[in-house]
């Protein structure tokens, strides 16, 4: 199993940079560092939150929704699904051939 560290650049979207990864993330874990999360919380059109996860959606270009892993603020969060036209991961992998470890630049 691979492990990438991906750092998204200033001013992109992490979006953006999932759907650049293309069928690379369809076999994949994929975590989001706690400041990955703030920068996708600044342009959520809706917010659900679960006892263990919380629903994010995005109705803008690129439309997209996800689903992740409650945890402690300052951990990491495992994405459980993603449905977009524009990023190849649907849900996470039982057998992954990679994870994936996205933060944004500091």
């Amino acid at each position: 199993m691979k492990k990438e560290n991906i750092i998204v650049p200033k001013g992109k979207c992490p979006l953006e940079v999932l759907a650049n990864l293309g069928k690379k993330s369809s076999d994949a874990w994929i975590f989001l560092h706690w400041n990955v999360l703030d920068q996708l919380r600044s342009s959520l059109d809706r917010i659900e939150e679960y006892c263990n996860s919380f629903y994010f959606e995005w109705n803008k270009t690129p439309q997209a929704s996800m689903r992740i892993a409650k945890t402690p603020e300052g951990h990491w969060h495992k994405v459980y699904t993603i449905q977009s036209n524009s990023i190849a991961f649907g849900q996470a992998s039982f057998d992954p051939e990679e994870i994936i470890f996205l933060k944004m630049e500091e």
